[in-house]
């Protein structure tokens, strides 16, 4: 129309699984422009989540065994399986600096309020105590005495220190990760972890590695780790058995526990107006 048009989105809860994009074609022409928003007060919920229900008490041994026992009566299982969620999808070795961003792995939401993935410390940060000078894996080996960040030529990323007896009591460390700030404030970083030596109290990191190495005193805490859900609000996806262990903050029968299924973005906007 001349005068452009206005499309109104009612009230309701929208399940996306694909990626809405708006481009230039929807946003019409400059006297004409074409208005997305919400019919009078409504509120539409655009979700990219699914409702999962379902939720039981742990009976597996050997999961059992990894969670501290004062907590077992707490955490549930959901059988993801059994409700018809094939993909959990993974967790991505991913750099944040400059807006890197890699397909997002699976999130629990509860009451719509972000759940948090099972990490220590579940507060602060752990330091890196000590960066070995000295193996194989070494940052810009044969570049100039300093590149521009100020990152020395030689400088070993391929392990560094930590101070703590907690991985100790870890039964497996296949897909524990960790999240830091390995060199500098502004570039912060996940990481898998591809071993961890509780004697040498060392992390060896799987590559690819962080792109500025890894300096001692930077703050870093583990995450995905079954045997730390110890607080209300935490989880544990198991991505090979496809279950998830829950500590809820509320009761799952009264509150909506939803997980998300896309891993790019809900909504792009490219060259609108």
């Amino acid at each position: 129309p001349a005068d452009g048009v206005t499309v109104y989105v009612r009230e309701g809860k929208y399940s996306i699984s694909k990626t809405i994009k708006f481009t230039t074609e929807d946003s019409g022409e400059e006297n004409a422009p074409i208005t997305w928003c919400s019919y009078n007060d409504e509120k539409p919920v655009f979700s990219g989540g699914v409702a999962i229900s379902g939720f039981m008490k742990i009976r597996d041994a050997e999961v059992l065994k990894r969670i501290e026992k004062t907590f077992h009566d707490s955490i549930l299982v959901c059988d993801f399986q059994k409700l018809d969620i094939s993909d959990s999808g993974k967790l991505e070795p991913k750099e944040l600096t400059f807006h890197r961003r890699k397909p997002l792995a699976m999130e629990l939401f509860f009451n719509d309020e972000a759940m948090t993935l099972a990490r220590y410390p579940n507060e602060d940060w752990l330091k890196i105590s000590d960066v070995p000078q000295f193996g194989t894996e070494l940052i810009h080996k044969g570049d100039l005495p300093h590149t521009r960040f100020g990152i020395p030529v030689g400088r070993h990323y391929g392990r560094f220190g930590y101070e703590s007896d907690r991985p100790e009591r870890w039964h497996k460390t296949e897909d524990i990760w960790v999240h830091g700030y390995w060199s500098w404030d502004w570039s912060e970083a996940y990481n898998k972890i591809e071993n961890i030596d509780a004697i040498k109290k060392e992390i060896h990191p799987a590559a690819p590695y962080s792109g500025y190495g890894y300096t001692k005193g930077q703050r870093f805490y583990f995450l995905n780790v079954l045997e730390e859900l110890d607080s209300p609000g935490e989880y544990y996806i198991n991505r090979k058995t496809g279950k998830l262990y829950f500590w809820p903050p509320g009761n799952v029968n009264k509150g909506e526990v939803t997980v998300s299924i896309m891993e790019n973005p809900l909504l792009v906007l490219e060259n609108t107006s």
